[in-house]
């Protein structure tokens, strides 16, 4: 909802992953990601969300196409 009031699309790409991890720290994890890139990414209409197996890990990433954060 906060996406879409926004006007930011939201996508999501999802591969069969397998994580041992705590599952409410994971969701904890990934809500605030997401949360953060639709607070921070100013000017952006667009935030990805995807979720791999990257040999040996299991990969999180969550990307807009906002400006960035300046690097100083």
């Amino acid at each position: 909802p906060i996406a879409r009031a926004q006007g930011v699309t939201l996508g999501l790409q999802v591969a069969p992953t397998v994580v041992d991890g705590d599952a409410e720290l994971l969701a904890v994890l990934l809500r605030n990601l997401v949360d953060n890139a639709l607070r921070h990414g100013a000017g952006r209409t667009r935030v990805a969300v995807e979720c791999r197996h990257a040999p040996p890990w299991a990969m999180i990433r969550v990307a807009d196409d906002g400006v960035g954060v300046a690097t100083d």
